[in-house]
């Protein structure tokens, strides 16, 4: 028979692994939700990353990584961390600022979807490559060479707006999973053990 110290003994124990599995959780739901790719360019400047999430493209929802002298002609990675996949519905890659005064040749690769996974079973990282054919270039955009893992483009001279759009709609990005349940089991069990030892 369980004595009323053993169940407080247990009860603490919960309690304490209750904490830690919330604590957990949350610092894993706040860590890997991104978007990664590579991208290479025959000259230097901002790259924009625009994300949709029902208002359209705006200035508020981007993202500017500045691609300096030291990375043309090299295959730079370019990580964008976001708060959640969910409401992501397009977005937009402008690979140099609005207007080309010359001709550029660019290419992009390894673009993917990174997120952690959480089950009953482990806290792993999961991801989504994309295929290219998912890659839109607009009209200022001319495709050189396009495989299932790179696209090779060419941004004309003078190009007024030149991007790569990227619908989300039918990807299935990788989402968080079971492990929120973790810690709402922790505290039903530590809630019966607490009205066990009340009866005690």
């Amino acid at each position: 028979m369980i004595t009323k110290e053993r169940l407080l003994q247990l009860t603490l124990l919960l309690f304490l692994m209750t904490c830690v599995s919330f604590y957990s959780f949350v610092t894993r739901s706040e860590a890997n939700r991104a978007l990664e790719f590579e991208i290479k360019l025959s000259l230097p400047g901002d790259l924009t990353l625009y994300s949709d999430t029902g208002n359209d493209f705006n200035s508020t929802e981007r993202v500017v990584k500045n691609l300096d002298n030291s990375t043309v002609g090299q295959w730079n990675t370019i990580r964008i961390e976001f708060e959640d996949f969910n409401h992501l519905q397009n977005l937009r890659i402008d690979p140099l600022p609005s207007t080309s005064i010359q001709t550029v040749q660019g290419s992009i690769r390894k673009i993917k979807f990174l997120t952690n996974a959480r089950t009953f079973h482990s806290f792993s990282d999961r991801e989504l490559n994309l295929d290219m054919s998912n890659v839109h270039p607009n009209h200022f955009l001319k495709t050189v060479e396009r495989t299932h893992d790179e696209l090779q483009f060419q941004i004309l001279e003078n190009s007024t707006d030149p991007y790569l759009l990227i619908p989300l709609s039918d990807l299935k990005l990788p989402k968080s999973s079971l492990g929120v349940l973790i810690p709402i089991l922790s505290l039903a069990v530590l809630f019966a053990l607490i009205i066990l030892v009340l009866r005690k």
